[in-house]
């Protein structure tokens, strides 16, 4: 597992979520709970990281990104 911070781009699934209660419910709301699949469109490196799941994108800060735990998913 790798922090969602350090993908590039390409499809993942979410492992687990670190972080507080709050942490959680946020991306919960987002529709990113454990074992979705989500799709990174843009990391920089530094600053948000741009995902995708369904038709919705969102931009959650870097420090969120390393947060959240992931597998690469194989096309």
């Amino acid at each position: 597992m790798i922090p969602l911070s350090m993908i590039n781009n390409g499809s993942v699934k979410i492992m687990t979520i670190s972080g507080g209660r709050g942490t959680v419910q946020r991306f919960s709301s987002m529709g990113i709970v454990q074992g979705s699949i989500v799709n990174v469109v843009y990391n920089p490196g530094r600053g948000p990281v741009i995902i995708q799941t369904g038709n919705s994108r969102f931009a959650i800060g870097y420090g969120m990104a390393r947060k959240v735990f992931v597998v690469p998913v194989e096309k």
